[in-house]
């Protein structure tokens, strides 16, 4: 695997104001597509899970009580006398369960 980063500053005018953004990119090449790492401090699937990658795909295996893609989500418990009590959810979007 090779990496390469780039820092870059940019300058966005509104107005009569000019705010500044300094960032950094960084690119890398790998054999196989890698594994979701959702927190930069952490390694594939955050640690969490075990990575599955083949020629084309990765996914993570998680962990008990972790989910969604990078297992940085954390699964709560569900008992069969245990009263469920959720918010709406955004569109499109996954909330996730262990049941017992």
């Amino acid at each position: 695997m090779s990496s390469t980063e780039v820092e870059a500053r940019a300058v966005c005018v509104c107005g009569s104001l000019q705010f500044y953004l300094t960032y950094a990119v960084r690119a890398s090449c790998h054999a196989t597509p890698p594994c979701p790492s959702p927190s930069p401090s952490l390694g594939a699937c955050n640690d969490r899970g075990a990575c599955s990658a083949t020629a084309t795909t990765s996914s993570c295996d998680c962990e008990a009580l972790w989910g969604d893609v990078g297992c940085d989500v954390p699964v709560p418990v569900l008992t069969p006398d245990q009263p469920l009590s959720v918010n709406a959810l955004p569109w499109r979007s996954w909330d996730f369960y262990e049941v017992r």
